[in-house]
């Protein structure tokens, strides 16, 4: 009975060991954006033309230096600062490899298929929403390529800098990845404008975002994730969504009465930052906030 006891003890400390560790290990490191995961025809984009091939390989070329850590993903910037390559967090996706395989008790076997299935479910919605930003809302969401399949397409190594100076360089063609426009984030960007003096091109800028928001619901496309002051951005003066991780294909949002009230809640959240922020252009604002929530 001892013996049985010591071994799934010893059983259960590999199994949480790791876990523990990883937990300690903060920021970037390669084996955390490294899969394995097996073709899938559903995550195959469509094929890049002979100038945007080149492009992708030119943008490539350069080097990237960590930027952040969001929700899904590790971001880098590139050296001419007009792009962003952000690679995803598959530990989130995925068990280890030996995790998959470890004899354990038949206690623990139903929490780790249930682990398993929860991975591979936030994968997959990950993915589709990947695939939307860059197929249905490109322009919206600014990424001009998405790789979620192992490839030899470039055949080229990619260099990253981590936040410790460190250099990662590996096989590009082997990890999933999406390349996105560099955006200004959407509140800073404003506050910029305003002490230029450019309140009516800070007012135009809150109009558009909104209807940006608008026009993508009446297509049955909902963000699961709406907060302006990490994930949205300005790029020319055109607001656009940074975070493309949550987008789910619902027919029900094409319908006002689904998406009216969030447009609801984010005209208070954008009221409340303008009062404390920016009350001159509150006051250029209110009218058009005032048609979301219903004020007078």
């Amino acid at each position: 009975m001892k013996k049985k006891i010591v071994v799934t003890l010893l059983i259960l400390s590999c199994f949480f060991l790791p876990f523990f560790l990883k937990k300690r290990t903060h920021g970037f490191c390669l084996e955390k954006i490294s899969s394995s995961h097996p073709y899938d025809k559903r995550w195959e984009t469509r094929v890049l033309t002979p100038e945007e091939k080149k492009s992708i390989e030119s943008i490539l070329s350069q080097n990237f230096t960590f930027l952040g850590s969001g929700n899904h993903c590790y971001a880098f910037l590139s050296e001419d600062k007009k792009h962003v390559i952000k690679f995803f967090k598959q530990k989130k996706m995925s068990l280890s490899s030996w995790m998959n395989f470890l004899p354990l008790p038949d206690l623990f076997l139903p929490r780790r298929v249930k682990l398993i299935k929860s991975r591979i479910a936030r994968r997959e919605k990950e993915f589709t929403s990947y695939k939307i930003a860059f197929e249905e809302i490109q322009k919206e969401t600014a990424v001009i390529y998405l790789h979620l399949n192992k490839t030899f397409l470039f055949q080229k190594k990619l260099t990253l800098i981590d936040q410790h100076g460190k250099r990662h360089c590996f096989d590009i063609d082997q990890f999933e990845f999406l390349i996105q426009k560099k955006a200004d984030l959407f509140y800073d960007a404003i506050i910029n404008m305003v002490n230029k003096g450019e309140i009516q091109k800070s007012k135009k800028c809150f109009i558009e975002l909104f209807r940006l928001i608008e026009k993508r619901c009446q297509r049955g496309l909902f963000d699961d994730d709406l907060m302006f002051h990490k994930n949205f951005g300005i790029i020319d003066g055109n607001p656009i969504e940074i975070d493309v991780g949550e987008f789910i294909h619902d027919e029900r949002w094409k319908n006002p009465e689904m998406y009216k009230p969030q447009l609801s809640n984010l005209a208070q959240e954008v009221r409340h930052w303008l009062f404390e922020h920016c009350p001159l252009l509150l006051k250029e604002m209110e009218e058009f906030l005032n048609q979301f929530t219903g004020s007078k």
